[in-house]
């Protein structure tokens, strides 16, 4: 078996530190708590920034040592990576990120996903690219855990069980997918299907 997890909004939490560095680091202040963002680009919490300037200081902080390597753990992450090598000792487990191409992006994503006993193969994309090609290499009927719908439909056309983690920017999706709202209801699912 194979489990294949994004990182952000999946294993890590990214826009509490997101928040935190616009506000330190830029001087700009969210104008809503980001557990009440419903918009992917962050169009809430950021009223005054279009898109491409939201992905420009995500890939100023996805540099920065004093911020992305100290991602906390989404709730439950630590607990149910361990279970799942418990559970699956021989499955292969790998984490998919879209983070950067920069080279300390991807140190600090290896750093950060180690701090929380992430012991498989982590590949970082681009900032935004799609998972497709990587996604392809795994057997078909492996496991994906993702946030973003996208990702899960191009998993989807490789022949992979998905679940969407349930987050506020992609509640309006919950009808189009098998979801779950904490870890314990992923571990369920790879118990039951």
């Amino acid at each position: 078996m194979n489990f294949i997890f994004d990182v952000d909004g999946v294993l890590l939490q990214f826009l509490p530190t997101f928040q935190n560095f616009m506000e330190k680091e830029k001087g700009i202040v969210s104008a809503i708590p980001y557990y009440e963002e419903p918009d992917f680009y962050l169009s809430h919490m950021y009223p005054n920034l279009d898109a491409n300037q939201v992905y420009q200081y995500i890939s100023e902080m996805n540099c920065h040592p004093d911020y992305f390597p100290h991602l906390e753990p989404v709730n439950g992450a630590i607990e149910a990576l361990k279970k799942i090598e418990t559970l699956y000792p021989d499955a292969k487990i790998s984490a998919v990120t879209s983070a950067g191409s920069a080279p300390e992006t991807y140190t600090m994503r290896v750093e950060n996903l180690a701090k929380i006993g992430f012991k498989g193969d982590i590949t970082v994309l681009p900032l935004g690219g799609c998972k497709k090609a990587i996604l392809s290499s795994f057997p078909e009927g492996s496991w994906f855990v993702d946030d973003l719908p996208k990702n899960l439909d191009v998993a989807k056309e490789c022949g992979h069980n998905t679940i969407l983690f349930s987050t506020k920017q992609n509640e309006i999706h919950h009808l189009d997918y098998r979801v779950a709202h904490t870890w314990d209801d992923c571990l369920n699912y790879f118990q039951t299907n």
